[in-house]
Parts: C-alpha cells; structure tokens; sequence
C-alpha cells in the first residue's frame, strides 16, 4: 500500500530527475543538431523548439503523480472526461495560434495539453502535493525502477532510431513523410495498447498479492 510519504518523495524524485534531464538536454542540443540534421537551413529554430519543448518534461514530471492516481483509483470515466476535455482545450489553442506562431502553435499545443489535463486530475484529486527527500521507498524499489527504467530507454530507441537515420541520411522532407505514414500505421495499436496499459495495469495492482487473482483477471483480459 502506498502511502502519502512514499508520494511525496516520488514527487520530489521526478522533480529533481526532470530539472536534470532539460539540463543535459539543452546543453546537448546543440551536439546532436549537428549530426543529425546538418543540412537542415533552419536548425537555429530546431533548436529553439527543442530547447522550450523540454518544459513538457517538467510539467510531465509534476503531473505524472495526479495522472498515475486517477488510474491507480479507477477513476477511469473522470480520468477520459478530463482527457478528452484537455485534447479539445490544446486543439483550440493550437488552431488559433496557428497563423501567427506557425510551428510553435505545435509546441503550445503539447504544454496546454499536458498542463490542463494535470490540472484537471490535481484538482479532482485535491491532494496537496509536498516536497520530501527521504527516499527510502525509491531505494526500496530500485530493482523494480531499473527494469522499467531499462525497458522503457530500449523501447525508445529501437523506436525512434530509424527518425535519426532518416533525418540524417534522407532529409527533413523524407523524414516528415516516413513520420506521418508510420503514425497511421501504428495508430491503431498504439491506441488500443494505450487504453489496456492504462486499465488493466492498476485493476492487476489492486489485486496484489493475491496471485490466483491476478493470473486469472490478467488471462480473461487477454
């Protein structure tokens, strides 16, 4: 059972990590640009892009705890209304900033996304979130954290290392159109992926450590 302490240090654990990450991330920016898209005629704008986008990490990062609980609670039906409310939200922002901001109406549109439907669950929640740096309980579960942690940074990579070769090798253009063709391929798994993962995970969890259960809910959900 999880309690308060243990989201507390969760909290400030992905605060930290994530202050970190846009760190190293604005600072190897400019490394990675060169290598990878050399010949692109706008990589000053690339690498503003890359620079501001890092804040959705920050704001994945303090929102992460709200989201995880409104799945962790089966708030299912509240966690889809908020979901839905925060695509609409960030489209209509988008679309209006689109003539003036051209592309940075995609960046906006990311950090509205992401901030509202935060928001929305922090609020549900009214769970007041503090800072803690006993992390007694992430060292506790560092075995579990390295896994997923491994399996997450492999699963990228093999993922999106054929972006990298594209953008290298062919250019922006024929990157931008290998982009779009695999997103409609893949959009159909990756939604329907995203919806198991996202219900049958917590459903599993609360039903520690009673495997019986688990194997059995797990097999008929399959």
């Amino acid at each position: 059972q999880v309690t308060k302490h243990n989201i507390y240090s969760c909290f400030t654990f992905l605060l930290i990590s994530s202050i970190i990450i846009i760190i190293l991330t604005i600072m190897t920016t400019p490394f990675y640009i060169k290598i990878f898209l050399y010949n692109s005629s706008d990589l000053e704008l690339i690498s503003d892009i890359i620079n501001v986008s890092a804040v959705q990490i920050l704001l994945s990062s303090i929102f992460l705890i709200p989201n995880t609980l409104m799945q962790k609670y089966l708030f299912f039906k509240r966690y889809s209304f908020h979901f839905t409310m925060s695509i609409i939200l960030s489209s209509v922002v988008s679309i209006y900033f689109v003539k003036s901001l051209g592309v940075w109406s995609l960046v906006i549109k990311q950090i509205v996304g992401i901030s509202s439907l935060g928001i929305m669950n922090w609020v549900f929640l009214s769970f007041n979130f503090k800072v803690s740096f006993d992390f007694t309980f992430i060292k506790s579960e560092k075995m579990y954290i390295k896994q997923i942690l491994g399996s997450q940074i492999l699963t990228h990579f093999s993922r999106n290392v054929d972006y990298l070769i594209i953008g290298k090798y062919l250019g922006g253009d024929a990157l931008g159109q290998y982009s779009i063709a695999y997103k409609l391929l893949a959009f159909p798994v990756k939604t329907l992926a995203g919806i198991v993962n996202k219900t049958l995970f917590p459903v599993i969890g609360n039903l520690m450590p009673d495997l019986k259960k688990v194997e059995r809910q797990y097999f008929e959900s399959v």
